[in-house]
């Protein structure tokens, strides 16, 4: 289970309601803040008990704030104690309300199935889906997946009854969140594990360009006692950077390189009017003005890849490429053959078109940092990412809506309690996070 601690009383776990400790009012319920303990008098509980209806498909507004502090992991004023019904009894959750894909982190998989009862479907789709769906169909109402596994529209269309997926991650490649959109089907992701993601992307920019990597496995195999096997590298401080996608973890990228006097700039679908950073319209342009492309972006594209033979052929023989968003924005064979020819100087990717396949071209390229999608791997964000997927779910079968629903779900009115669109026109709710593609 995701177990707290009070403040004051080692070891002594929270409730639910306390534990998950979501903001109220606006709908927009924040967690604990990063670590193993909240700080003292800032609890928050939930308002109210289940109704026993979920919304299909609402949305509740994530408001605009500092970058610096991501909106989910914000506390309450803790003036505004007066506003928290400490008492609240909620009423049991059905069982077969909340269905959960299989892979989650462990801890919060668990809580699904004690707190909320949630069945899990295997992940061999073709014998199991029809025997599951035959059970919940007329029950299930939300799932919980991840950007690996995902939840495709032949699941949507067994599961008639969803009105929202929650996707643990950043990144929902795996969700079509527009044709979910178009069935009244809300999407929510995680987006706030820019922070660790940035280090990531940081550590292993440093690593691809000082080959730090290479002279491990250079040492390892007893080359130094007969050479001195180095490879001249490139510094990091001061070179010319250019991020393509410049949102949540984009910006948390910028300000670190920015600390090591890089030149910072982006390529996003449309310019950031207040953005001090240069903006090219295109990654192509970008590339050919840079030393290092780093790729933050969260979605794909349907138009094929982001970085292919062109992007790769600007970035050029002194170039670098580092990828945290997702795999499917590169060409990994092309990327492979500008590495083995030396068209550019060498990449570090931490995300794969087909996880857990790795092109064997890369596995045997020494110009290549390979890591096994951990940006997002550490105590801290894991345990932000499950609170803030329980904050979501809390809040859907609360009949609040989603905290954080994606862009695509934004782009849609918000859908009556009936279960029907509100096809009034595209919604002006502004988009928080512009790192998506296609761009127009």
């Amino acid at each position: 289970m995701l177990r707290s601690q009070r403040p004051g009383t080692p070891g002594a776990s929270i409730d639910r309601q306390e534990r998950d400790g979501y903001r109220r009012g606006s709908g927009i319920l924040p967690a604990p803040t990063f670590g193993r303990r909240p700080p003292p008098n800032r609890h928050c509980v939930l308002r109210g008990a289940h109704t026993g209806h979920s919304v299909r498909g609402a949305i509740v507004q994530q408001p605009t704030g500092n970058d610096s502090e991501p909106d989910l992991l914000r506390h309450p004023d803790p003036s505004s104690t007066s506003e928290i019904d400490s008492g609240a009894v909620r009423s049991p959750i059905g069982p077969g309300r909340v269905l959960q894909m299989p892979g989650l982190e462990p801890d919060l998989a668990a809580t699904l199935s004690a707190d909320y009862a949630a069945a899990t479907l295997d992940v061999d789709f073709a014998s199991t889906v029809d025997s599951t769906a035959d059970r919940l169909a007329d029950t299930a109402e939300v799932v919980v997946t991840s950007g690996r596994i995902g939840f495709d529209m032949r699941l949507l269309e067994a599961f008639p009854r969803v009105g929202a997926i929650i996707s643990y991650g950043a990144g929902y490649d795996t969700i079509d969140a527009v044709d979910a959109a178009a069935r009244g089907v809300v999407v929510s992701n995680t987006p706030d594990v820019g922070e660790c993601v940035a280090d990531a992307a940081v550590g292993l920019a440093i690593d691809a360009m000082r080959g730090l990597s290479a002279a491990d496995r250079s040492i390892r195999r007893g080359e130094w006692t007969t050479a001195i096997p180095i490879r001249v590298g490139r510094r990091l401080s001061g070179c010319r950077v250019g991020i393509v996608g410049l949102g949540r973890i984009g910006h948390a990228v910028a300000r670190r390189l920015t600390a090591f006097g890089c030149e910072i700039s982006y390529h996003n679908r449309r310019q950031l009017a207040d953005s001090p950073f240069r903006y090219h319209s295109s990654v192509q342009s970008l590339a050919s003005s840079v030393d290092l492309l780093i790729l933050t972006a969260t979605g794909g594209t349907a138009d094929g890849p982001l970085v292919g033979p062109e992007e790769l052929a600007a970035l050029g023989p002194r170039g670098f490429l580092v990828n945290v968003g997702r795999g499917s924005l590169v060409d990994e064979n092309s990327l492979v053959k500008s590495l083995h020819s030396g068209s550019i100087g060498g990449a570090a990717l931490d995300v794969f078109a087909t996880e857990p396949d790795v092109p064997a071209g890369l596995l045997n390229a020494d110009n290549v940092v390979l890591a096994p999608h951990l940006g997002s791997t550490t105590e801290e964000t894991l345990t932000a990412m499950s609170r803030s997927v329980l904050g979501n779910l809390e809040s859907f079968l609360s009949g609040r809506g989603l905290i954080s629903p994606v862009p695509e779900s934004l782009r849609t009115r918000e859908v009556d309690r009936t279960g029907t669109i509100n096809r009034g026109g595209p919604s002006t709710d502004p988009i928080p996070d512009d790192t998506r593609w296609p761009r127009p």
